[in-house]
């Protein structure tokens, strides 16, 4: 019955107490998630929090590293010290917030959550065996494909993920530019130099390596995850939640506290395929559209974007065309166009320099450049608004949501007082800190009305601009009229009245969700006739998407 539990990184704690039937009435306060949104430049960990709240000697080296051959004495001693600091560094954070004005904002955009955190830690994701094993399938034979082609390339067999190998054929056979690490100095061929080298060269070796590796990392960490195996035979993908994972205030996830899974954000379209809703469910989706590039065309009143957003046209369709010199209708979404089309609108309103953009999309630094320069012409705005965040960050020394997050700017003002300069490092993440916390909270706050409303929806995860959730295929046209309803969150910018739209899906595999349209049958029969007919399980389609840069 107690209603007012308090407790560092609440989630991971109940995690084990609901496997033991210990269930809350329901959680007061987590001073990790606090912390967050007072100092968001700050760490977070209890072993800060104690160092600036408490008079308490540093002692997380005394146990946090536990471990059959520290002695029990030690370990109790350890938990003691923990039981002790929590409530002065919980009590120390409340009362900051409050003389901040931020207690409120803290309770309702951070601490409301955990249940609904907790719900999707709880339900995960289950695993579709037919889907995994197909996918495991379709990436090995590719991941051979690759290897045979860089082994005819070269002449001989190689192990691309060995460093040492790499750097022997690249750099003293093949006589490649060294690339080297920033802090030592030492030859490296990391993802990112291998990458720039391909910009560089366009050296067919480098695109085999980097394919070869990017379909093993799929394999490691999408397919051969250690899955949670319950005791009605399904297999799921566990995880954790971590509601002030981030400085802007988006949520991230974790392995589960047991260990197991992985982050269901990281995971790419095409492996979602693998991931199905409860049986006898079918999973509901809500993302909101191009959420950040407008955030980013009300901040800086560009008049371009503006006027596409007033459009039919995605923004992504309409650079694409610009770029490939198309119809926008001809920029087919999560296409290699259309994301590197997303890569230089994002790229740009973040400050990225084209050189970037062209090693991470892999294309010529000059089409780069070129596309850059096209883009810069249509929004002139965005170049003056990066500047006031510069000017609004040293002059006052915090940046202020639309939602009412501040971020006291303390990175910003050490640089400058060290080195009389602001890095473009910093300044880039100080321009995309308004838009990146803004997305996550309005979706929050619609997702929390449909939480409270639809009490037997299955929630399962959030991913910045979107959630995921499941229940009665039936009840399909009943959720889409709440959500759609909760999705109407307006806030103010420049004195405009602003509100994001999105688009409800729904589906019986993550990886295969369909815009809904009100009214139409939500059968799975219903819904392989449009899977198939739009050909999303094509295998030609699926091996293609595996190379997606998204």
């Amino acid at each position: 019955d107690n209603d007012k539990l308090r407790n560092q990184n609440i989630v991971y704690d109940l995690d084990y107490l609901l496997d033991y039937g210990c269930e809350p009435a329901a959680v007061d306060f987590d001073p990790m998630i606090g912390m967050n949104v007072l100092w968001p430049e700050f760490p977070k960990g209890l072993d800060f929090t104690t160092s600036i709240f408490t008079r308490y000697p540093y002692y997380k080296d005394e146990g946090k590293t536990w471990g059959k051959r520290v002695p029990d004495q030690q370990v109790w001693t350890y938990n003691c010290k923990d039981m002790v600091a929590t409530p002065e560094t919980t009590e120390a954070i409340i009362h900051e917030l409050k003389e901040r004005k931020l207690f409120d904002l803290c309770q309702q955009r951070s601490t409301a959550f955990i249940p609904i955190v907790m719900e999707m830690m709880r339900n995960r994701l289950r695993l579709d065996r037919t889907w995994h094993s197909k996918l495991a399938d379709i990436l090995a034979t590719e991941r051979i494909k690759k290897h045979q082609q860089l082994t005819a390339l070269i002449g001989r067999d190689i192990n691309v993920k060995s460093s040492q190998q790499i750097q022997t054929l690249l750099y003293d056979e093949l006589r490649l530019p060294i690339k080297k690490k920033r802090v030592n100095g030492q030859p490296t061929v990391d993802e990112y130099s291998l990458k720039e080298l391909r910009a560089e060269t366009n050296n067919p070796v480098l695109a085999c390596i980097l394919e070869e590796r990017h379909l093993r990392t799929k394999e490691s960490n999408y397919i051969n995850v250690t899955f949670d195996s319950d005791p009605d035979g399904e297999l799921y993908l566990g995880y954790m939640g971590n509601i002030g994972g981030t400085k802007t205030g988006r949520w991230s996830y974790s392995k589960s506290p047991k260990w197991r899974g992985s982050s269901p954000q990281t995971i790419p379209k095409i492996m979602r395929l693998m991931y199905a809703p409860p049986q006898g469910s079918c999973f509901w989706q809500r993302d909101l559209s191009q959420a950040e590039a407008r955030i980013v065309a009300w901040l800086s009143n560009c008049r371009f974007l503006l006027d596409v957003f007033d459009s039919p046209i995605k923004i992504h369709k309409l650079v694409g065309s610009r770029i490939f010199k198309k119809p926008p209708a001809d920029i087919i979404a999560d296409s290699l166009e259309y994301d590197i089309s997303k890569r230089v609108v994002h790229g740009y309103d973040y400050k990225m320099q084209s050189r970037k953009i062209a090693i991470l999309a892999n294309v010529p630094y000059d089409f780069a450049e070129n596309a850059y320069q096209q883009y810069a012409k249509e929004v002139p705005e965005i170049d003056e608004w990066h500047k006031q965040v510069k000017e609004t960050a040293l002059k006052t020394g915090r940046l202020v949501t639309p939602i009412g997050r501040i971020r006291e700017c303390f990175q910003a003002a050490g640089a400058v007082t060290n080195i009389g300069q602001l890095p473009d490092e910093t300044w880039r993440d100080l321009i995309s800190y308004v838009p990146q916390s803004t997305v996550p909270d309005v979706l929050n706050e619609g997702m929390l009305k449909v939480w409270s409303q639809l009490p037997w929806i299955k929630w399962h995860q959030q991913g910045h601009d979107s959630y995921l959730c499941s229940g009665d295929p039936s009840r399909t046209e009943e959720v889409y009229q709440v959500a759609e309803k909760a999705a109407e969150v307006h806030f103010s910018i420049r004195g405009r009245d602003c509100w994001i739209p999105g688009e409800f899906q729904w589906g019986y595999l993550w990886g295969a969700m369909l815009p809904y349209k009100p009214g139409e049958s939500t059968t799975r029969d219903a819904w392989e006739q449009r899977c198939n007919t739009e050909g999303i399980f094509e295998e030609k389609k699926i091996t293609e998407k595996l190379y997606s840069l998204f």
